[in-house]
């Protein structure tokens, strides 16, 4: 199972996250869904649940991380 990235919780600790190919597929669609949606409707009064204390990632960020995924998962192959 690839290890995608770690992670950090809200006290403070770091932890991995171990995804198997076909949930880290389903994460990167999920995330480029996000990205097109944003285009042309304001999710965050959608999910503010998720957003609370953080900002949501921005293009560009959400650009890395789907190249951070997508590079590990290539990685564990």
């Amino acid at each position: 199972m690839p290890k995608i990235g770690t992670t950090t919780n809200r006290k403070g600790t770091t932890v991995a996250l171990q995804l198997t190919k076909r949930e880290a597929a389903l994460i990167l669609a999920s995330i480029r869904n996000w990205q097109e949606e944003l285009k042309t409707v304001d999710l965050y009064d959608y999910y503010e649940g998720y957003f609370e204390d953080i900002d949501p990632l921005e293009d560009a960020q959400i650009e890395d991380l789907c190249a951070r995924v997508s590079a590990e998962a290539r990685i564990a192959d």
